[in-house]
């Protein structure tokens, strides 16, 4: 017995030993970690979303800490976010404009003609391998979510054929923008109410063809704007938010109401959030 029991014994021997040299190790190596990254990260929403340009939450903590003068900011934790961070700090808040997501695009199914339908996998970027969509107009939304997808916080809803952002929910994290293939989604100032809802550069006859509610540049706006924030460049209207007076002098001469006033509440609609 003898044989087995002494090389056993020696083992767990060894097994304790070993033990307390990595327990000794542990404490005179480890690296102590400041207290206030753990209080940012409560303070953050946790969304790890990627729109303050770190991987996430607690890489953002723990840059805040190391340069809490620096321009790091939490598009999706806001005003509010900001102040509690600038407070565990002791530094003075980092304000930003508001921002908000818009579609640039008015391709509903109802306006819009089709090349034919598409089976797949349902996400924008898949059926883009295939062809622009199964709408005429290349610029227009493929409608299959892959920014619902990307949003964490329930801000876009599907309604007939194109997606739906929700002002009072979307936190400018910019996940929709970077999710969308066709790049219809920009941030735009949240207070601005007037903005051209369509991304196509084809001439007036070709748009429409594929959709009614598309621009045509017929310049109408622009030569109504009495501030020159208006400009219609490669048969596209585009509106320039640090001019715009929101007189909405643009909107009511667009013949094809592509140019939307969110000064108006929109009818309600029946929508489709993808969870």
């Amino acid at each position: 017995m003898s044989f087995i029991v002494l090389p056993v014994a020696l083992m767990g021997g060894l097994a304790v030993v070993m033990a307390i040299m990595l327990i000794v190790a542990d404490k005179k190596l480890a690296v102590k970690e400041n207290p206030l990254i753990d209080e940012i990260l409560e303070a953050l929403p946790g969304a790890n979303c990627g729109a303050c340009g770190f991987a996430g939450c607690r890489d953002f903590a723990e840059e805040k800490v190391k340069n809490p003068t620096g321009p790091a900011f939490c598009p999706s934790g806001g005003e509010s976010a900001s102040k509690a961070i600038a407070e565990i700090l002791g530094v003075k808040m980092e304000m930003r404009k508001p921002t908000v997501a818009r579609i640039k695009c008015s391709g509903t199914n109802d306006v819009s003609a089709f090349i034919g339908d598409y089976e797949g996998i349902q996400d924008c970027r898949a059926a883009m391998l295939v062809y622009p969509g199964h709408k005429i107009c290349p610029y227009g939304c493929v409608g299959l979510g892959s920014c619902m997808c990307a949003c964490k916080f329930g801000a876009i809803s599907l309604y007939n054929g194109i997606v739906r952002i929700d002002e009072e929910k979307c936190v400018a994290c910019r996940a929709c923008v970077n999710a969308c293939p066709k790049h219809l989604i920009e941030m735009m100032p949240k207070g601005s109410k007037i903005y051209v809802a369509c991304s196509s550069n084809d001439s007036g006859g070709r748009v429409r063809t594929a959709c009614s509610a598309g621009c045509i540049g017929c310049m109408r706006c622009e030569k109504a704007c009495p501030v020159e924030a208006v400009k219609v460049t490669d048969f596209l209207s585009k509106v320039d938010q640090e001019k715009c007076i929101q007189c909405g002098k643009c909107v009511e001469v667009c013949p094809v109401q592509v140019i939307r006033d969110l000064r108006e509440k929109p009818a309600e609609v029946e929508e489709t959030v993808i969870a």
